[in-house]
């Protein structure tokens, strides 16, 4: 691993105005018509993390045989929401399963700050044993399941969501690939930093109030001589919570961003393609 570490650790800023254009994944004709024979179905899945009764949606093209790739959605810090299962959909579309995971128990979810929120949201935030477990509970669902590839899993998050992705690496969960989008660094712990066993990709903006410089730069340095392969892209301009269309009106700090969503997305395909190969 060692002569793809100077390629891979490094860190990637992004000036508003000068993101440049994802790829393309449906241009050509038998793409297309792929597309349309698609039939895109859900479900809903039960599964325990510790003492808490989960209730994710899992997502699949229903006319597909045989097994295939999966990725792990995990949602903002308000809950499992529309956000989360349009993220997980849209994994299925690309032909893997999507799981939208559960985050609190009981599909748990609230638009906005709330006093119950915020209680569940610290008792989260402030054990490690339960947020891994939150991780590594949903990952079961899938290795328990006939059509997923169990070495083809990539775990994907946003905000908490997101931090929650990267502890399933440090945990050493075996997942392909990791996707964190606008992550959360409050709280997180490094000492296991080794275990991470595949590429991760950090996603957030330069004006994210969860991921200000200074605890950037202790991530970086505490990612230092790990022998993980990391990438982090830092978005000019842009807020917390960038990925969700829905997130206007909860505060002015946090915003939608369309350039930075699309090339976000856009750069995990390109990495699920990789990881999947």
């Amino acid at each position: 691993m060692g002569p793809c570490l100077s390629r891979w650790m490094r860190l990637f800023v992004v000036q508003r105005g000068k993101i440049p254009q994802g790829r393309c994944y449906a241009t050509d004709q038998s793409q297309r018509e792929y597309d349309k024979a698609m039939v895109i179905v859900s479900e809903e899945v039960r599964y325990r993390a510790l003492d808490l009764s989960m209730r994710g949606r899992l997502f699949r093209d229903d006319s597909a045989r045989g097994t295939r790739p999966a990725v792990l959605i995990f949602p903002e810090g308000f809950g499992i929401s529309e956000h989360t299962y349009a993220a997980a959909r849209r994994v299925a579309e690309l032909g893997y399963v999507g799981l939208a995971c559960d985050l609190y128990g009981d599909a748990y979810f609230h638009n906005g700050p709330s006093d119950y929120l915020r209680e569940r949201n610290v008792a989260l935030t402030t054990d490690q044993a339960l947020m891994r477990a939150t991780g590594t509970s949903a990952l079961d669902v899938l290795h328990a399941r006939a059509d997923v590839d169990n070495a083809r899993i990539a775990a994907a998050g946003y905000c908490l969501g997101g931090t929650i992705a990267m502890e399933l690496g440090f945990a050493g969960a075996p997942v392909a690939a990791i996707a964190s989008f606008h992550p959360s660094f409050k709280g997180m712990t490094y000492a296991d930093a080794a275990n991470v066993p595949c590429p991760m990709e950090i996603f957030l903006g330069a004006e994210d109030y969860a991921s200000p410089p200074e605890t950037r730069a202790l991530f970086e340095q505490a990612m230092h001589g790990k022998g993980v392969r990391w990438r982090m892209t830092v978005y000019g301009s842009v807020k917390h919570s960038y990925t969700n269309p829905n997130c206007e009106g909860m505060g002015e700090a946090v915003a939608y961003d369309e350039e930075a969503d699309r090339h976000s997305w856009n750069a995990m395909v390109a990495m699920l393609e990789t990881a999947f190969a």
